[in-house]
């Protein structure tokens, strides 16, 4: 009987469930092909919620579970890009994970949301929401990414009303 229990098992020589394939992240995707385009604005605020917990699934902690949560990372990611112009943070890429579990008494890995944000002339757009994995301690990410041509101007702005002064190297005879 244990014979004919191998036979119909995906993998031969096995039984029941050890060779399970391994789980892969959830990712929600609408519209445009592969790639998700949804306004960050009250008027999407279900279809974000919607995202959001496709791929939380029943998790609650260290996750984003609300609108809100969206929305304040897009407003936190436009005040790093307020010093250029409107114009010019087009192209502008915002990723964001929460922080992990804080206590060192929690030991194991906790589920969590990654959030992926572009800057696009109407405002921030939520372009990938996927599941992602914190561990104890774990900080938050939070990176926003800039073309070059934007670090130049943001530089460039930075020293608006400063003199610099070329430097002076002065040797000393013995």
């Amino acid at each position: 009987m244990l014979a004919d229990h191998r036979l119909h098992t995906p993998c031969p020589g096995v039984t029941f469930h050890a060779c399970r394939p391994r789980r892969r992240p959830r990712q929600m995707v609408v519209a445009r092909g592969n790639q998700m385009r949804i306004q960050i604005d009250e008027r999407n605020k279900t279809v974000i919620e919607e995202q959001l917990l496709a791929v939380n699934g029943k998790a609650t902690s260290f996750t984003l579970t609300a609108f809100s949560d969206v929305q304040d990372v897009a407003e936190e990611a436009e005040v790093l890009l307020g010093v250029l112009p409107k114009a010019q943070r087009l192209g502008a890429t915002c990723s964001y994970q929460p922080a992990g579990p804080t206590a060192k008494s929690y030991r194991f890995s906790a589920k969590s949301t990654r959030l992926h944000l572009a800057r696009k002339s109407a405002g921030w757009y939520l372009v990938g929401v996927t599941e992602a994995v914190v561990y104890p301690r774990s900080g938050r990410k939070f990176i926003v990414e800039i073309s070059t041509k934007q670090a130049d101007e943001i530089q460039r702005r930075a020293v608006v009303g400063f003199v610099v002064r070329a430097r002076v190297v002065t040797a000393i005879a013995a």
